[in-house]
């Protein structure tokens, strides 16, 4: 998904958000995961940290990491690998996401990683 359109999506979710709604109490998107590779490479992952954690796939894990000033975001999840490594705006984003309870990250063909979303509340986990 391009970055304009994951930001009209946003855009939209916002302005869903402020219309007033039950509540939803304990309400937990934690399980809402999953990633996408295209034929030419590129992909997209989303999902909570707690959420791959949990995941029937004993496997699962996402890991969003830096050190010594190298970053990248790897996945495994059903059997699938998905990486990538930050492209310069992306990067400056970087510890946003490591600490973010929930990721959205989208990947190039070259595997660079070019759009992160990030976000933190109560219903991507209890942690």
């Amino acid at each position: 998904m391009s970055p304009i359109k994951k930001l009209s999506l946003c855009a939209a979710l916002a302005t869903l958000a402020a219309v007033p709604t039950q509540a939803q109490a304990g309400y937990k998107a934690e399980s809402s995961l999953g990633c996408y590779k295209r034929a030419d490479g590129s992909g997209y992952c989303y999902g909570s940290f707690i959420g791959f954690r949990n995941n029937a796939d004993a496997s699962a894990y996402m890991v969003l990491s830096e050190m010594a000033g190298y970053k990248w975001f790897q996945v495994q999840l059903n059997g699938a690998y998905y990486s990538c490594t930050p492209d310069a705006t992306t990067a400056a984003f970087w510890s946003d996401a490591v600490s973010a309870k929930y990721v959205d990250i989208d990947w190039n063909s070259s595997g660079t990683c070019n759009s992160i979303i990030v976000s933190s509340g109560s219903l991507y986990g209890n942690y």
